[in-house]
């Protein structure tokens, strides 16, 4: 029912081209929206579809959405996605045909919020490191308790400059020479730029593990774009 009213929207435009971000019930209206135009369909990809369950998808409304994922991107003629190693996996996995046309488009910031690498700094006498953090946690508490312990053996104090939610952090006690320092909400990203310039490093948290490992071998986390705006160092 959507996609006839959308149709009947669009059609006195003469669109050329369905250009779908097919994520959740995007894909079933993008499919319908293909049948009734008849128009080439373009998707783009930023996940693997199996990673979708990451997301809070329960089980079965995950696997329904894989399903139709795959069946739009197999009638799809062009895909662009955020790495080659997400296009060969879904090459692997029969969701993109080869002779679909394919394009891969990193995450970009706009040039000119990119800050200009600063000068070397001098560390000496400074007893305290800044470390930025934003965006999605995407990490085990395995691995955040791998690098608390990490940073509890560095000769300084640590302040966590964070713009992710504490709530979305693992509740666990923080190394008595690291503190968090919980910021707002900024609704601008250059904002968020600006204030990550202020740190030593940013941390680009990215899972390891087997259940989880697929995003971090296909996808790119858009905050990587973040940190690297703010020309900062960046550990996963």
């Amino acid at each position: 029912v959507l996609a006839r009213r959308m149709w009947a929207w669009l059609a006195p435009f003469q669109p050329q081209v369905l250009w779908v971000v097919p994520e959740v019930w995007a894909v079933s209206v993008g499919r319908a929206l293909q049948r009734q135009s008849g128009l080439p369909l373009h998707a783009t990809v930023h996940d693997a579809p199996e990673s979708a369950r990451l997301g809070g998808l329960p089980p079965l409304c995950s696997a329904a959405y894989v399903r139709r994922l795959r069946r739009l991107l197999r009638g799809a003629d062009s895909v662009d996605a955020v790495s080659d190693g997400l296009l060969d996996h879904l090459r692997a996995t029969h969701a993109v045909g080869a002779a679909t046309a394919t394009l891969v488009v990193p995450p970009a910031m706009d040039a000119c919020h990119a800050l200009a690498a600063p000068a070397d700094p001098e560390w000496h006498g400074h007893t305290m490191r800044r470390i930025g953090l934003c965006g999605s946690f995407r990490a085990s508490s395995e691995q955040w308790g791998g690098f608390m312990q990490t940073l509890s053996r560095l000769p300084f104090s640590v302040v966590l400059v964070s713009f992710t939610p504490r709530a979305d952090l693992p509740p666990m006690p923080l190394p008595s020479n690291v503190t968090l320092d919980q910021q707002p909400f900024f609704e601008r990203e250059q904002d968020v730029i600006r204030a990550l310039a202020t740190t030593d490093a940013c941390y680009l948290p990215l899972w390891t593990d087997a259940r989880r490992g697929l995003f971090g071998a296909t996808s790119l986390s858009s905050k990587l774009t973040t940190y690297l705006a703010a020309a900062r160092p960046v550990r996963s």
